[in-house]
């Protein structure tokens, strides 16, 4: 079985973030995403929607749903950003912006560890800083800034959990760059999805992944190996 837990957020709180930090093509992210992994089932956060508590909730529902074999993808499409940290050598914890507050990096981590272990978690995540975890101002028409500031001292995670399965993330940019947003989608994914030549997942990422210029496509992997050139597209 295959899963997908997406959130795209062409909008945030105003009254939590002091701007609405209007972006245009996170929803069309999205949607791409889960139309080229073509899950079983899927749980999709659109703006309003996509508030941390029901992020949580839906990756919840899955963690408890997927065995040993199935693959999760939990894509984010939208602002990211760096907070104050006492536990990170950079004094900075990356955090993705959804709609009412944010999710830190370590409690991602920790949502990614109530994966069972046989599970092969996918995060493609689509925003700033996503190498830790808003996209790069650029004075064209085709791309916007996506990169929020905030003045925000974080609650430092202290307990981060083992992680049992196999996790691999894919994202847009190191943890000290900025991606960039378009007018019909994210570079990122515009740029990996708009490659795929019917190859095996891992050639994928490769030749696509030399494509994404601007910024540093990042991937990294945790828990147990995964062969992952046998991941269904």
């Amino acid at each position: 079985m295959k899963y997908l837990v997406s959130a795209g957020l062409n909008r945030i709180s105003i009254n939590y973030y002091g701007t609405d930090g209007l972006l245009r093509g996170c929803v069309n992210d999205v949607i791409n995403v889960r139309d080229f992994f073509q899950p079983n089932d899927y749980i999709m956060l659109l703006n309003e929607e996509a508030t941390v508590g029901n992020f949580v909730s839906a990756v919840r529902e899955y963690s408890k749903l997927a065995q040993a074999g199935d693959t999760v993808i939990l894509n984010y499409s939208g602002h990211g950003t760096q907070v104050t940290s006492t536990k990170e050598n950079d004094k900075l914890a990356e955090a993705f912006c959804f709609y009412d507050k944010i999710l830190l990096d370590k409690q991602f981590s920790n949502l990614v560890a109530e994966f069972k272990e046989g599970v092969n978690v996918i995060a493609f995540v689509d925003s700033c800083h996503s190498g830790g975890i808003s996209r790069l101002p650029n004075p064209t028409d085709k791309y916007k800034p996506k990169t929020i500031s905030l003045s925000y001292n974080s609650r430092d995670v202290n307990t981060l959990k083992p992680i049992k399965c196999s996790y691999l993330g894919l994202l847009a940019c190191g943890e000290q760059q900025v991606a960039m947003d378009g007018i019909q989608n994210g570079l990122f994914t515009e740029t990996m999805i708009g490659n795929y030549k019917n190859q095996d997942f891992i050639t994928w990422l490769k030749e696509s992944g030399k494509k994404v210029t601007a910024q540093t496509f990042t991937y990294k992997t945790y828990g147990k190996k995964a062969d992952w050139k046998k991941i269904k597209l």
